[in-house]
């Protein structure tokens, strides 16, 4: 079972440009919400992790908004 999402994230109609990567023993998770799937100024990237694999809870890390559309949340360590 998967985890509801953390309080903070508000989760728009088109969800996609999905990042993934476990690094220090958490999972993080990192995707593109925004109103439709066409560029937008509304939309954000949200970045989430979690200690159990998102089984049991989410922590929001970050929120990353700037007014104009953003895509592909690449992680690098």
């Amino acid at each position: 079972m998967i985890a509801p999402l953390p309080f903070g994230v508000e989760v728009q109609t088109s969800n996609n440009c999905l990042g993934i990567i476990y690094f220090e023993g958490r999972l993080f998770l990192g995707w593109r919400s925004a109103p439709f799937h066409f560029a937008s100024p509304l939309t954000k990237i949200y970045i989430i992790s979690s200690e159990n694999n998102g089984t049991k809870s989410w922590d929001l890390e970050y929120i990353l908004f700037m007014g104009s559309d953003m895509r592909e949340p690449f992680f690098v360590i």
